[in-house]
């Protein structure tokens, strides 16, 4: 008898999507996918180092054909997806996984204002989605050598000042080029183990390579991207993040907001729905508003995922800006990166 049965679920196929954090977000896609007149159900599994994850199955699909109309009626375009398994006995065998991104805006602007995403499963979401606990700035560190260019802008009383950097960094040294500073002379500063020069115009200056690691570290991602960066670190040791609630939803954004004297203000972080990237944060301090935008993001390696354009205002008044040209990470910097020009 055992024996007839496996042999009858041999070769079924079935769906599953992308883990979910609660299963209250879970019984959202399991309605989703029973409104396209398909069987489904959750089911809460451990992932080791995660906790406990909640996946929707849909099951009795009968061939691949049916299974891949089945997904495509799930999912939208851009993203992870719906996963198709075929049952082999007591396992599931990976068919394929879909191109499209399993619809995770779970909150329909028309319903009530109680059934809204809470704050804390949306920043877990928000977390996942820039590499977890291991992304950002652990991901960085991890990286052999990167090349990092940007066009930085700073404001200044006589206006903008606008120039192109592009750093270079590994364990063997650092080079920092500088170029269309308005009214000041490209410049060029390399450390490494036999030491410290900045070529300005002339002939190489020698410099102290620790105070000149110093100051390259002001020019390194580290520094300009620090926000997005530590973000998961943010979440969970900021007490602030804890207080956010989630005030509006209109299908695309998330906004989370408190105010009150533990943060020393007003505070409001904004999330894409789709993507769950941070659009933008802002908080209110003694000094005025201060608001960071951020737009055009992208995985850089795997858990590392940082935008390639920011803003800083105060007062809605522009304080500095940032527009990544690339960031790569590298197994090691090309021969002769490290030499004087």
């Amino acid at each position: 008898m055992l024996l007839l049965i496996a042999n009858a679920l041999a070769g079924e196929l079935y769906l599953e999507s992308p883990a979910l954090d609660t299963r209250a977000a879970a019984q959202v896609l399991r309605r989703q996918a029973e409104g396209q007149d398909l069987e489904a159900r959750v089911v809460r599994r451990y992932s080791s180092g995660v906790g406990w994850e909640y996946v929707v199955v849909v099951e009795g699909l009968p061939d691949q054909q049916v299974a891949e109309e089945a997904a495509a009626l799930w999912a939208e375009a851009g993203g992870e997806g719906v996963s198709i398994f075929r049952r082999e006995g007591d396992e599931g065998v990976l068919v394929s996984t879909s191109s499209a991104e399993l619809e995770l805006d779970i909150v329909d602007p028309a319903r009530p204002e109680q059934d809204l995403l809470a704050a804390e499963l949306v920043l877990r979401h928000a977390v996942r989605a820039l590499g977890g606990q291991q992304g950002g700035r652990a991901a960085l560190d991890r990286a052999p050598a990167i090349r990092f260019s940007y066009v930085r802008v700073v404001a200044s009383e006589d206006g903008r000042i606008e120039a192109h950097h592009e750093l270079l960094r590994s364990p063997d040294g650092e080079r920092l080029r500088i170029e269309g500073v308005d009214g000041a002379v490209d410049s060029t500063t390399l450390v490494h183990p036999e030491g410290a020069w900045v070529v300005a115009g002339g002939e190489p200056v020698e410099r102290d390579p620790e105070r000149t690691r110093e100051v390259l570290a002001d020019f390194g991602p580290e520094e300009l991207l620090a926000y997005p960066l530590e973000f998961a670190v943010l979440v969970e040791s900021d007490p602030a993040y804890r207080l956010l609630r989630t005030a509006s939803t209109d299908g695309e954004v998330y906004v989370l907001e408190y105010g009150g004297p533990e943060v020393g203000g007003a505070m409001t972080v904004v999330l894409e729905a789709a993507s769950w990237h941070v659009r933008s944060v802002s908080y209110s301090t003694d000094a005025g508003t201060v608001r960071y935008g951020f737009a055009d993001w992208r995985e850089i390696d795997t858990g590392l995922v940082l935008p390639f354009w920011m803003e800083l205002h105060r007062d809605g008044v522009l304080v500095e800006g940032l527009v990544v040209e690339e960031l790569s990470v590298l197994d090691a910097l090309a021969e002769g990166s490290l030499e004087l020009p």
